[in-house]
């Protein structure tokens, strides 16, 4: 993730193509958790910090990545207290980034149930 950020900060681009080079599978391994998907993922946010807007859409990325953690966790009542905060906070990022989360539902899901086991 972090190589991609530093690609497009540089001016680079990425294109899309209908078929996958390459199938991923997951494998549980002691480095792997949640935790530190959460904890590597504000690192980059932090580390690019003047990538975004401003200040503000800077803090509401960070409490986004929170946001989703909750979700992947499966922890609903605290997903649901902090998303409803964002959407009276930060309407018009909440439910863009929702609108772009939902084709990514499943596999949301089973990234989720991955480390729920």
């Amino acid at each position: 993730m972090e190589f991609c950020v530093r690609v497009a900060r540089a001016g680079g681009h990425f294109i899309g193509i209908a078929e996958p080079l390459v199938t991923q599978t997951l494998t549980y391994s002691f480095d792997k958790s949640l935790d530190k998907e959460l904890h590597y993922k504000l690192q980059v946010i932090d580390k690019h910090e003047t990538a975004f807007k401003n200040k503000d859409h800077y803090r509401f990325s960070r409490e986004w990545v929170k946001t989703k953690y909750l979700w992947l966790r499966g922890d609903r009542p605290a997903f649901i207290r902090k998303l409803m905060i964002s959407a009276i906070t930060h309407p018009f990022w909440t439910w863009s980034r929702l609108w772009y989360a939902l084709p990514q539902l499943d596999s949301n899901l089973s990234f989720s149930l991955f480390h729920r086991k």
